[in-house]
């Protein structure tokens, strides 16, 4: 039987906190991909907390506890943007990964993103991130634009 969630807002408390550790889980990935040293990556993480606007609702972000069996399982990051929904952070907590939270979450999103009249939904995911990959090309999801890194050192 499908998994089914609720999307409900996170007070800003649990925002700040989900905020943070995406930014940490971000920050890990983009150093185990190369693309920033350890040296420079919190830099380069503060610099991304400075620029984000005080009110991201304002901003058209949304932010979301996904509720599955009536516990969280996980957090979501919402951008609006013109016609599109973009999401900027799915996380599933540990305990709860491979049991169709993710599936459930993202077909709970592109409702959402039907319901308000968006035309696309997008996302970014990171190539090693293979459970993730799994679900969005099995949700229809598909690539448009590729980047590549070569480690010199």
């Amino acid at each position: 039987m499908p998994r089914q969630v609720q999307l409900v807002e996170m007070t800003e408390e649990e925002r700040e906190i989900f905020v943070a550790e995406a930014y940490v889980e971000y920050l890990n990935r983009m150093v185990d991909a190369g693309r920033w040293t350890e040296t420079n990556a919190q830099q380069r993480i503060d610099a991304l907390v400075k620029s984000t606007p005080p009110d991201r609702h304002a901003a058209g972000q949304r932010f979301y506890r996904v509720i599955g069996d009536g516990e969280v399982v996980g957090g979501l990051w919402l951008q609006i943007d013109a016609d599109i929904l973009f999401v900027m952070q799915l996380t599933i907590i540990e305990a709860s990964r491979q049991a169709g939270w993710g599936r459930a979450a993202m077909q709970e999103v592109e409702a959402m993103a039907r319901t308000m009249g968006m035309r696309r939904l997008a996302l970014n995911v990171f190539f090693n991130n293979t459970p993730a990959l799994q679900l969005y090309e099995s949700e229809g999801y598909s690539g448009y634009m590729q980047q590549m890194i070569k480690r010199l050192d």
